[in-house]
């Protein structure tokens, strides 16, 4: 079989599909051409259609599936296709390449990802030598201040002064520190002439290349894909495992950069783009992992950062002209914003680099170092260059002044981008003092200089990015010197809201805090910190650093131990999530359940957190609590709503005397409503949906609401021939035999060498955790306690036979509905002793869920979209927005709609619900932008 012909390209793509869950074509179905299957082939996933195409499989199908996941996993499927795609380039003299000859044997030419690959190795070696030398520098110093005759005797060093991070002192300071420069020194922000895109970046999607053969870049997409396929959704956690630990080794990292390079085009395909895509999951942290010990994980990151810096780079004379003479095409943006998404994994873990025992001055010095290394000045600008074309681009610089289809269709086309952005730079300008200068300062050059349009939130939502990360260190600082415990991190630090607090009587001669809550994830508890409050002073001095926690230190309000956790519910929008815990009466026994509604005040950030609940809820993938998604506000949502929704988040109402409230708006194509939800009467989800991050874009028919989640009123709902994640494991064990059910990894010594057997063994239990010392009786009786308290919960509510006392209830819980009506948890003989239970069961639920569905939502305001007046997005600190609605029948405004979000990425999504909603809502003529200088 050769390589280079199509047949080769319809067995890879066969491959793929037989992967990802793509059913087989039917006897009376028209197979499909190769062209055809190139043309599906070079678009980017979607990871919800790969989902469903995996959720709707019968039984036999998802065997089979299992049973090839399997032999892709344990015999090395990727290696091996691999090996056959590189049979089309053959070394004239059979000369090995750099990166496999043995000792002594003729070398091939050292490719630049064999030298990318060789310095990472280095410069790590030297971090971790840099990192012993300051410490017995450090030593040295400490046993000469001993020493001193004179204890009070110091000396007279200048340390750097710690300036309060603010957006209007930078600006004012780094306009001082860079306008005297002249001009040659300066960034041209001004392009008149189209620029000539580079080779690499040009699309050549022609399927049939000279000579009848097929384009290098269509079988290494259906390669990607089937890697892909396995990594996002697996039959079983083990095959996942072991396609991570084979994609870290360097050897197979060095020959995906050389298929990609050869295929002479990177966006061909979006080959390059997949890459990164795949990639980003193979070298991103557990979201349990505290610290990272494997050294070719780390060697992987810095390789792969200099593969995504170096295609960033390559854009940077395709980004200057911000959308003036020439826009990005949809392949060029789609590889800008997944080289951006594997910066921003590749930073986290580079800070979670093992250095255990390093002080943390010496630690941020490291990490430091890494960062310099990582993300050179080329590389930060073109990541803001990226941010300054999506805001030129909704401003109007490619499409115009008026509302068109085609500004719509590109506004949607890079969603993401604007937090990626903001999440890159804030680790820039926290771990790299010393670039911090120099992101702020294009600030300058663009804004001033280049005379470019900002939003004036963007500045202040970026610092208070920084401010967080900053926050994170120092209460790590504090919390180990309160406790005295050093291997206790923290993994995830946000702002939140509890709409419903639960507070405790305590004496306290303080008044009561005002700011934000803290909602804290380390790797032993979960720790919800009381709202800001500075003693008789009502703000901090202005003279110490915000991590400081001037004058008084934050105050841990509620400590929670996470093998209490029992459900982890995750709402509709971008935002609330539900976490439900055991209840305890008074003679503690486990009674039911009680919740915490967390509202983000980041819309990116609850993913992190989900992610890091769930891993710490259980040692292993069987014990850990699934985040499923929430069917009461989504179903009451959408039956609420007139029209498609496309916006859905919480946010602040200014009243017009000034006071704010928490509401839930909602926008549809044809209305704009604010909701007050009645958490009391919100109930636990009946049907098991699992929820998902979708990394993908979806495209404008999938829409639903602002950050493309789905409601439950238009997703799918499970068949009882579908496999929730924890079925699937089980019949995976199965296919493998008893001894890798038992072991997880019998078969691994056979794939990979020790040192990657040694890392992946490691991945299945949490290390460092609060499940170290857990033995498996302890285990077991969690697990029991677990069920007890949803059993209760669910028994309570089904002994509530009289309909009028449903409006009473607490929160309660509608139970799981198990395929085949049986009550979890009853045992086999009574609730399988008859359909007749399980229907007045269902019965009941119904009742009680229609009654919740009328109380849940207190309707606030209700306007038309055809009524839209104006619509605003005021200037300042904080991102709001004021929508203005007419009278009806009259040009006269009656209605202003004025919202205060919580960060600036919140009033983006709405920028672009609104201008989908105007495009297909409005009836009053087409719409103009017009910059209001005031």
């Amino acid at each position: 079989l050769d390589a280079r012909k199509k047949q080769a390209f319809r067995i890879a793509a066969r491959i793929a599909d037989v992967l990802t869950g793509v059913p087989v074509i039917g006897a009376g179905s028209r197979p499909s051409m190769a062209q055809e299957r190139g043309r599906k082939e070079a678009e980017m996933w979607s990871d919800k259609f790969i989902r469903t195409q995996a959720s709707k499989l019968d039984e036999t199908c998802h065997n089979d599936r299992t049973e090839q996941q399997r032999h892709f996993a344990f015999f090395s499927g990727a290696e091996r296709m691999m090996q056959f795609l590189e049979s089309a380039y053959h070394y004239e003299d059979s000369i090995p390449p750099y990166s496999e000859a043995a000792p002594g044997q003729a070398l091939a030419p050292e490719t630049e990802a064999d030298q990318a690959q060789r310095q990472a190795d280095l410069f790590l070696s030297e971090i971790f030598a840099h990192s012993r030398r300051r410490m017995e520098e450090e030593d040295r110093k400490d046993k000469e201040r001993r020493a001193k005759v004179d204890p009070e005797q110091i000396d007279m060093d200048d340390p750097d002064v710690a300036v309060p991070l603010t957006g209007e002192n930078h600006l004012k300071e780094v306009f001082m520190r860079e306008t005297w420069r002249s001009e040659e020194e300066g960034v041209k922000v001004k392009c008149f002439v189209a620029p000539d895109p580079p080779k690499q970046f040009r699309t050549h999607q022609h399927f049939f290349l000279s000579g009848g053969f097929v384009s290098p870049s269509f079988p290494l997409a259906a390669l990607l894909r089937a890697i892909y396929s396995v990594l996002l959704v697996p039959s079983a956690d083990v095959f996942r495992e072991l396609v991570i630990s084979q994609l870290r080794e360097p050897v197979v990292q060095v020959r995906l950069i050389g298929l990609v390079e050869r295929c002479g085009s990177y966006v061909d395909c979006n080959v390059a783009a997949k890459l990164l895509r795949v990639m980003c999951i193979v070298l991103r942290s557990d979201p349990h992992q505290s610290v990272v010990e494997d050294r070719p994980h780390l060697v992987g990151c810095y390789s792969f950062a200099n593969f995504a810096c170096s295609c960033l780079r390559s854009l940077l004379g395709l980004l200057a002209p911000l959308g003036t003479g020439y826009i990005l095409t949809v392949q060029q943006q789609v590889l800008c914003k997944e080289a951006i998404r594997l910066l921003k994994q590749l930073v986290t873990t580079a800070a979670r680099m093992d250095l255990s025992g390093v002080p943390s001055a010496i630690r941020a010095e490291c990490v430091e170092m890494g960062y310099e290394r990582m993300l050179d000045p080329l590389t930060v600008q073109a990541v803001f260059l990226s941010m300054v074309y999506d805001m030129q681009a909704d401003l109007g610089s490619q499409h115009g002044q008026y509302i068109s289809e085609r500004f719509v269709r590109s506004v949607l086309g890079r969603r993401e981008l604007h937090s990626l952005v903001s999440e890159v730079l804030a680790a820039v300008i926290w771990g790299c003092p010393r670039r911090r200068y120099e992101v702020l300062g294009l600030f300058n050059r663009y804004a001033v200089l280049g005379r470019h349009k900002f939003t004036a939130s963007y500045l202040p939502d970026l610092v208070g990015r920084v401010d967080v990360l900053r926050l994170q260190s120092a209460l790590q600082d504090l919390l180990r010197e309160r406790t005295g415990d050093q291997s206790e991190h923290i993994l995830q630090c946000a702002y939140v809201e509890l709409p419903v607090e639960q507070q405790g009587w305590r004496l306290s001669l303080r008044a009561p805090g005002t700011g934000p809550r803290m909602f804290v994830v380390t790797n032993k508890r979960l720790l919800i910190l009381a709202r800001g409050r500075h003693g008789h002073l009502s703000k901090p001095c202005g003279i110490c650093p915000q991590e400081s926690f001037c004058p008084v230190a934050p105050e841990i309000e509620r400590e929670m131990d996470l093998k209490d956790l029992t459900r982890i519910v995750v709402g509709a929008d971008s935002q609330l999530f539900i976490l439900a815990w055991k209840k305890y009466s008074r003679q503690n026994e486990i009674c039911g359940e009680h919740y915490d509604y967390v509202i983000c005040h980041r819309c990116d950030v609850r993913n992190a957190l989900l992610d890091a609940l769930s891993w710490l809820s259980g040692p292993s993938s069987e014990s850990r609590v699934e985040p499923i998604c929430d069917t009461l506000v989504a179903d009451t949502v959408h039956r609420r709503m007139a029209a498609r929704l496309l916006c859905v988040s919480f946010a602040m109402r200014v009243l017009t005397n000034g006071e704010e409230r928490l509401s839930l708006f909602v926008l549809s194509e044809a209305e704009l409503c604010e909701f007050e939800v009645r958490f009391e009467h919100w109930l636990v989800p009946h049907e098991i949906i699992n929820h998902f991050d979708d990394a993908g874009d979806p495209g404008e028919v999938d829409i639903i609401d602002g950050d493309g989640h789905h409601l439950a009123g238009e997703r799918r709902r499970r068949r009882p021939n579908e496999f929730s994640v924890r079925k699937e494991r089980t019949e995976g064990e199965l296919l493998l035999g008893s001894s890798v059910a038992s072991h997880g990894q019998a078969d691994l010594p056979q794939l990979t060498d020790g040192h990657s057997d040694r890392g992946h063994r490691q991945r299945h239990r949490p290390s460092r955790t609060l499940w170290d010392h857990v033995d498996h009786d302890e285990l077991l009786q969690v697990l029991e306690d677990r069920d007890r308290a949803m059993r209760n919960t669910d028994a309570w509510i089904l002994d509530q036979d009289d309909a009028h006392h449903v409006a009473a209830l607490g929160p309660v819980c509608l139970g799981f509905r198990l395929h085949g009506g049986h009550h979890p948890g009853s045992g086999g003989g009574a609730a399988g002793g008859g359909g007749g239970e399980a229907r007045d069961n269902d019965a009941v639920r119904a009742r009680v869920m229609n009654e919740r569905r009328k109380l849940i939502f207190q309707l606030l305001a209700k306007e038309p979209v055809w009524r839209l007046k104006r619509i605003e997005f005021l200037g300042g600190d904080k991102p709001s927005l004021r929508i203005a609605f007419k009278k009806k029948g009259s040009e006269t405004l009656s209605t202003m709609v004025d919202i205060r979000f919580f960060d600036d990425a919140a009033r983006e999504s709405w920028r672009r619900g609104l201008a989908l909603a105007l495009h297909k809502g409005s009836a009053v003529g087409q719409w103009q932008r017009d910059w209001d200088g005031s």
